[in-house]
């Protein structure tokens, strides 16, 4: 038989790495060595984090290759958990530990004691809501159900001598929804004094129109009385004020002491010569005078003043306003009624046959008045207007949009009057300060000295009593009239 055929020689096994046998087992006999075991190397310690920022466990770093030992990866441990951050306790573990503080503890604030509300003043849902007060003077209103004259004249009497020993100083009926309200302003406060079906208030606005001698004016038509009357052992101005609206008519009556003359120019704010300006403008002037102020901005004090002046030097003046706020004997004042079917440019157009030498008008409002006021004063007349507008540019530049002629409104007017009302100081409480503006003030005299009120009893703790005015006097010259 014939012999099998050798095998191949098994490929001997490449040999590993010497590694140094201890001194120790140095001629012995060769024994298979045991693999040592490969300790995994510790992770390096984490570097303390900031106080600022949580520590985050990173994954441990790589072990170093032990020299003459081959590391398999089935020898590294994978823990997922290195992946995310540390446990909470570990976590906390690792916040440093703040160090006391020397610092003397922040004294207690004691809590500050709560702001008074600020008064709201009511408004007429919550008057006509509210019952009347026990203090308020009581008026019986059901006498309006038997609708008599003479007991409705009655009933007016009483109610206007209970406002004025009230202190009030306007009157209102009020309709509202299906009932109508007496009310009384008092203080600047409005006052509930009565109710009554609406049904019944007509009665009681003829009764005040009748009082006021406008009984001929219709329901249907705005109507504006005044007169002068006396209520509880004093002297008043009565003015009646009727509008009819979507609920009712509604009607209000103001009630004001009678004034007995209006200031002088002087008494107003103005310098001396401001003052003599506009009383030369008066005395010999012609043309248009302007007044424009902004709306309670006093520009009536201002036209009542210069009325009083003509009047005092002589002239004849006609004065057409929508308000009388003084009474001047010499002087023809005209009120102009809006529910008048006469329009108050035809007031102003019959004042210009009846020989004036001073034409007034108060407030002027629409184009044809303004073409009227430029028409007399280029008839040889001065003429006094008042108009709403912040300064005298704004006035001007609202009158020629409102339609007026360049030409024509620069060749009539003569001179302009700007002027604001300010408070004052109120002389009891008022004291030097040392960090016055007056020193910014351009033009100021050296030496100008700034007060301030500090608040006492007289002026209700505010600083200020009383207002004046502060004014620009502006002559229409050639050179103004050109730009």
């Amino acid at each position: 038989p014939e012999p099998a055929p050798e095998e191949p020689p098994a490929p001997e096994p490449e040999p590993l790495p010497a590694v140094r046998e201890p001194a120790s087992l140095a001629g012995t006999e060769e024994a298979p060595p045991e693999p040592e075991p490969v300790a995994e190397p510790e992770p390096e310690p984490e570097p303390e984090p900031e106080p600022e920022l949580e520590p985050v466990a990173g994954p441990e770093p790589e072990p170093e290759p032990v020299a003459g030992v081959e590391v398999s990866p089935e020898d590294f441990v994978f823990d997922a958990a290195d992946l995310f951050e540390a446990p909470v306790e570990e976590a906390e573990a690792a916040q440093p530990i703040e160090a006391p503080t020397l610092e003397e503890p922040a004294p207690e604030k004691k809590p500050a004691a709560p702001e008074p509300p600020t008064p709201v003043a009511p408004t007429v849902d919550d008057v006509v809501a509210a019952a009347v007060a026990d203090d308020v003077p009581k008026v019986d209103l059901d006498v309006l159900a038997v609708a008599d004259v003479g007991k409705v004249a009655v009933l007016v009497s009483e109610i206007l001598e209970k406002a004025v020993r009230r202190g009030s100083n306007r009157i209102h009926l009020l309709p509202y929804k299906d009932d109508f309200f007496l009310v009384f302003r008092t203080k600047g406060k409005l006052e509930k004094i009565g109710s009554a079906p609406l049904s019944m208030q007509a009665a009681l606005v003829e009764g005040f129109k009748a009082y006021a001698k406008l009984q001929a004016v219709p329901n249907t038509l705005p109507a504006l009385g005044r007169m002068k009357t006396r209520i509880a052992e004093k002297e008043l101005v009565l003015t009646v004020s009727s509008v009819p609206t979507v609920s009712g008519q509604r009607l209000v009556v103001q009630l004001a002491a009678v004034k007995p003359k209006p200031r002088a120019l002087a008494e107003l704010g103005l310098t001396e010569a401001e003052a003599r300006a506009l009383q030369a403008m008066v005395e010999r002037g012609r043309g248009m005078l302007l007044v424009c102020a902004p709306v309670a901005g006093g520009r009536s004090s201002t036209y009542y003043s210069l009325l009083d002046h003509a009047a005092q030097v002589g002239k004849t003046v006609y004065s057409l306003e929508r308000s009388i706020d003084y009474e001047i004997p010499a002087v023809a004042q005209v009120m102009v009624n809006p529910g008048s079917p006469v329009h108050a440019a035809s007031y102003f157009a019959a004042g210009m046959r009846q020989d004036t030498d001073v034409m007034a008008f108060d407030a002027i409002q629409d184009v044809e008045e303004v073409h009227l006021a430029i028409q007399a004063a280029g008839l040889g007349k001065l003429v006094i207007v008042t108009f709403a507008a912040g300064d005298i540019v704004s006035g001007v530049r609202r009158m020629l949009d409102m339609g007026a002629e360049p030409h024509s409104l620069a060749a009539a007017l003569t001179l302009a009057v700007g002027q604001r009302l300010v408070r004052t100081n109120c002389p009891e409480c008022s004291m030097e300060k040392s960090d016055s503006i007056a020193a910014k003030i351009p033009g100021a005299p050296k030496g100008l000295k700034g007060w301030a009120g500090t608040g006492c009893d007289s002026c209700g703790r505010s600083g200020f009593k009383g207002a004046t005015g502060i004014f620009e006097v502006l002559p229409f010259t050639e050179s103004v009239r050109s730009r």
